[in-house]
């Protein structure tokens, strides 16, 4: 992966979901907060960068990924679909 970084106001603004470390998935709420779709609790997308995984756009594309924990979070310089299962 050679794009370039994803900020926190990048996921603000592209991310639809986003899935971390402990395989979380928390949706945005367009305000700068994220809620986790499984707990229903709440949390300001600057708690949840660093432990961001995987960011999930519009169309249900991955547009950016974290190899490892301590790497930064890249833009996908080719996003993909998600499969459904």
């Amino acid at each position: 992966m050679d794009g370039k970084f994803c900020t926190v106001e990048d996921l603000k603004q592209q991310a639809i979901t986003i899935k971390l470390y402990d395989n979380s998935v928390w949706a945005n709420l367009g305000d700068g907060r994220f809620i986790d779709r499984q707990t229903k609790k709440i949390r300001p997308v600057s708690l949840l960068y660093r432990s961001t995984r995987t960011v999930v756009g519009a169309g249900n594309c991955v547009i950016a990924k974290r190899k490892k924990k301590r790497e930064g979070l890249l833009f996908l310089p080719r996003p993909y679909k998600l499969k459904r299962s």
